[in-house]
């Protein structure tokens, strides 16, 4: 994640993003220890990102209203929530239109949405390739069996006890 989040923020300078965190978090939301993991949270994230990119485009170029924007955004949100725990939940559809509507709302007119739908891109794409070139090699160098081995009966005790919920 180390690697990912500092090559994000460096092309985020060099390129003069706005808003420099973007690319980095967009990376640090795909990079997780299993490998396996990592590739399918990438590949997702980038397809719902230019899902509901193009979900907040449309909004936006039909949509003059501010309280008509924010009802959307709502809208989107309320989707997402209810979508959580299915297959398209995990895909951030919703999740990337609600953050677009509501990040151009303060300016319904600035266009920024393909800009940051950009920022997004570039993190994921960075992200892709972490996971899918040095991340592997790496988890083989500290951990050369690189399975993810069944818990423990003292892990399952704590998983009961009201310890953070599997993922």
């Amino acid at each position: 994640m180390g690697i990912g989040t500092s090559l994000a923020l460096a092309v985020s300078y060099a390129a003069g993003f706005a808003k420099i965190g973007w690319a980095p978090s967009a990376v640090g939301n795909v990079v997780r220890y299993d490998e396996t993991m990592s590739r399918k949270r990438a590949w997702l994230r980038f397809y719902g990102t230019l899902g509901g990119g193009a979900m907040a485009a449309v909004v936006l170029a039909l949509v003059t209203d501010l309280r008509t924007l924010v009802l959307f955004a709502a809208l989107s949100g309320v989707l997402n929530g209810l979508f959580k725990l299915t297959a398209l939940g995990k895909m951030p559809l919703f999740y990337t239109a609600t953050i677009l509507l509501l990040y151009s709302a303060n300016d319904i007119t600035s266009g920024n949405v393909l800009m940051r739908i950009g920022y997004n891109l570039v993190g994921i794409t960075i992200g892709v390739f972490v996971v899918i070139y040095p991340f592997p090699r790496m988890v083989r160098l500290v951990n050369p069996k690189s399975t993810i081995e069944k818990p423990t009966n003292h892990d399952d005790a704590f998983y009961r006890c009201g310890g953070p919920t599997r993922q």
